[in-house]
């Protein structure tokens, strides 16, 4: 990532559905905020993708 850039991971809620957010924010000189760069999973999918990476790191020891 870019000097600057910090991925942060955080409960949201959207149309009442909560959701977990991973996000590129900036904190630069020109822009503090959220980016466009990141995505969304809804609750149900975020076990499946949590459950996904744990599989991943075992393959990888």
């Amino acid at each position: 990532m870019r000097e600057g850039a910090v991925l942060v991971i955080k409960k949201t809620n959207y149309k009442g559905e909560d959701r977990v957010d991973f996000r590129v924010w900036l904190n630069t000189a020109r822009y503090k905020g959220p980016t466009r760069q990141g995505f969304q999973l809804t609750m149900d999918k975020a076990d499946k993708f949590i459950k996904i990476v744990e599989e991943m790191k075992k393959k990888l020891e």
